[in-house]
């Protein structure tokens, strides 16, 4: 049946993934991206400690845009130290794309450094949140409501 078949596809699309470390992002049209992708760190000001926040964009502009929007760390950041580090396809080695790049810099910098606003691939994420809920009221954050599909989707963890 075409629910099994699709059911099957998806199974083995996302074992693939798991095995190989590919993301969505990771092809376009069947080919592998090999658009350039950085990784970006965000730092504290040197008074408050060290790193802020760890991650990667194919479009670092528009991401910092995103973040300035919607993250409550943001505020923190100083942005003299901000370091980027960018991928092409010259960087690559032969079955790899700069987002694959990017994304293994990414999750060794996160699990080195454990950033207080990085949550997946963080150690220290449970550590942390009293601190980060300090700096949140600090910033005048108040996090979204959770809707209905918010809590559906993160019901797993109260199994």
């Amino acid at each position: 049946t075409a629910t099994a078949v699709a059911g099957a596809w998806w199974w083995a699309r996302s074992a693939i993934r798991a095995r190989t470390g590919t993301t969505r992002r990771t092809f376009r049209g069947g080919q592998l991206d090999m658009r350039p992708c950085c990784l970006y760190q965000y730092f504290f000001p040197p008074h408050m400690g060290d790193h802020v926040y760890v991650g990667i964009s194919n479009d670092f502009k528009a991401r910092r845009d995103q973040h300035a929007e919607k993250s409550w760390w943001y505020g923190y950041v100083d942005h003299s130290r901000t370091v980027l580090q960018t991928w092409t396809a010259a960087d690559c080695p032969p079955g790899w794309s700069p987002r694959h790049m990017a994304k293994a810099a990414e999750t060794a910098a996160i699990r080195q450094f454990a950033p207080i606003g990085n949550t997946d691939e963080n150690p220290l994420w449970w550590e942390q949140q009293p601190v980060r809920a300090q700096l949140k009221a600090a910033a005048g954050w108040v996090d979204p409501p959770r809707t209905a599909d918010t809590r559906r989707r993160m019901s797993w963890r109260t199994a």
